[in-house]
């Protein structure tokens, strides 16, 4: 099974780094404006303003598919119902071992796991107070605060236009390890649509820094999902 602490790494990274991202499917009527949106003088009062619209979603679904130079990969995908539900699904890859499928179910604070083809059990983990710190706003004040934001310009993406943005975290997974991302904004909704995340880090300070990409979509903002108790 996996660790609470590894669940906190994938989704702390998500979040940490880059709160929430959708893609252009997105269910997000609530959210459009009537002209496409420009880019201001301050690019980060533009992607921390797209971040706080997107976690004012009272739904929304994800995809994090993350691949490092040691070969572990993961997968991941997430429902939200806000303030305190959640469904996460997890696939993981790593060289020699078999895939690990897991998934979880978080309502209020009650949390329940299953791994691969077991039966649904409650969490000895404890997780009903994961969502509460993906969703605390006080992660996108740290970029406001500490990030370094550039406009990169215009793009699409799945054929909706787009604002792109880059933003540079000093020291995030340690001295001299910094954090870059590239953010896709949605031009038409002020919300996030894609998210790209790489870093460099050495974690059993072997003097072997691995590399990892992070590549995140949110979807279905404000869509009809329902998350109730497996068992």
């Amino acid at each position: 099974t996996f660790s609470k602490g590894q669940y906190l790494l994938v989704c702390g990274l998500l979040l940490a780094v880059a709160a929430c991202g959708s893609r252009s499917t997105s269910d997000s009527s609530s959210n459009t404006t009537t002209a496409p949106l420009t880019a201001s003088a301050d690019p980060r009062a533009d992607v921390t303003k797209a971040m706080r619209a997107s976690l004012a979603a009272k739904t929304y679904r994800s995809r994090i598919i993350s691949a490092s130079s040691s070969g572990s990969d993961r997968t991941m995908t997430a429902e939200v119902v806000a303030p305190d539900r959640m469904h996460m699904t997890m696939q993981m890859d790593m060289p020699g071992r078999a895939t690990v499928k897991s998934e979880r179910i978080i309502v209020g604070k009650e949390s329940y796991v299953k791994t691969g083809d077991a039966p649904w059990q409650k969490d000895p983990f404890g997780m009903g107070d994961l969502l509460s710190q993906l969703r605390d706003p006080k992660l996108i004040d740290e970029i406001e605060q500490r990030a370094e934001v550039k406009y990169l310009g215009t793009d699409t993406l799945d054929g909706a236009p787009m604002l792109t943005y880059q933003y540079t975290i000093k020291d995030l997974l340690g001295p001299g390890k910094d954090g870059v991302s590239k953010i896709w904004i949605g031009a038409t909704d002020n919300l996030q649509h894609q998210l790209v995340t790489e870093t460099d880090v050495d974690p059993l300070n072997t003097g072997k820094m691995i590399h990892s990409k992070t590549t995140v979509t949110f979807y279905n903002y404000n869509a009809d999902i329902k998350i109730d108790p497996p068992m």
